[in-house]
């Protein structure tokens, strides 16, 4: 073999080798597949979690709002009682509504719906409001009854504002010295009625005839449209802005109307 011929076949080998791949082992590619199957699964659930973590941001998002609107935007009530006849009535809806009140205050004859337990200033929270759409709400009072009972809140009128002087006289309602025309309450001669037998006209205990109240800063006070059958500012006392949940924007219905 001559130098020539031997060099073409060094070359020749040379470039075999170049061109020869080694074959991956056996176990080489099984931990290859495991880990190609790991990571699939991985993936899944990853995948599972932040689609479960959506439905779970979703929800408390919906909750959130739906609390807000049922605080500030409208709230749905029911009447109990007669405090309000003749211009509202017992098993009335109507609706109830903070907003008119977040950038102004109330003003005399708005009707508003105010917490009965807490009406002194400062103490209500906006926490409350919280407690009490879980506690009274459509689904809490269907399953306990004795919820839909309880009269924590109540609905009356505004007869004075900050810095008003209210009276109750023989002759009627007062209010910064004049006699107020009162064209919705039930019964004009709320604070006496006349006695045939005896000739005379007699006050009713219940009208707190001789009442006289300067209403302070932050409250108002508030009385119902059926003067006589009405737990109200007379005997409450004032209500402060922080118990009002709301003025009564609309009124539905009432069975006789239906």
């Amino acid at each position: 073999m001559t130098e020539e011929e031997k060099k073409i076949e060094d070359q020749t080998e040379k470039l075999k080798e170049d061109q020869t791949v080694e074959e991956p082992k056996e176990e080489e590619t099984d931990q290859k597949d495991k880990d190609d199957t790991k990571s699939k699964k991985g993936k899944k659930g990853n995948s599972r979690g932040r689609e479960f973590l959506n439905w779970v941001l979703t929800i408390l998002i919906a909750l959130v709002v739906t609390v807000l609107i049922n605080i500030y935007i409208i709230r749905i009530s029911s009447i109990s009682g007669p405090s309000m006849e003749n211009s509202y009535h017992d098993a009335q809806v109507v609706m109830v509504s903070r907003l008119p009140y977040i950038f102004s205050t109330p003003k005399h004859g708005d009707v508003i719906v105010f917490d009965s337990e807490q009406i002194e200033p400062g103490e209500r929270t906006f926490f409350d409001d919280y407690k009490d759409i879980a506690k009274y709400n459509l689904i809490s009072t269907s399953i306990n009854k004795s919820r839909s009972n309880e009269h924590k809140y109540f609905i009356k009128r505004v007869i004075g504002v900050p810095g008003d002087t209210i009276e109750i006289k023989e002759d009627g309602l007062y209010r910064n010295g004049e006699l107020i025309q009162e064209s919705y309450i039930k019964d004009q001669n709320w604070t006496k009625r006349y006695n045939a037998a005896k000739e005379n006209w007699e006050i009713y205990s219940s009208a707190h005839v001789g009442l006289s109240v300067k209403v302070s800063e932050g409250c108002v006070f508030v009385m119902g449209d059926n003067r006589l059958n009405s737990k109200d500012s007379r005997v409450i006392g004032e209500v402060s802005y922080d118990a009002i949940i709301g003025k009564v924007l609309s009124k539905g219905k009432t069975n006789d109307e239906s």
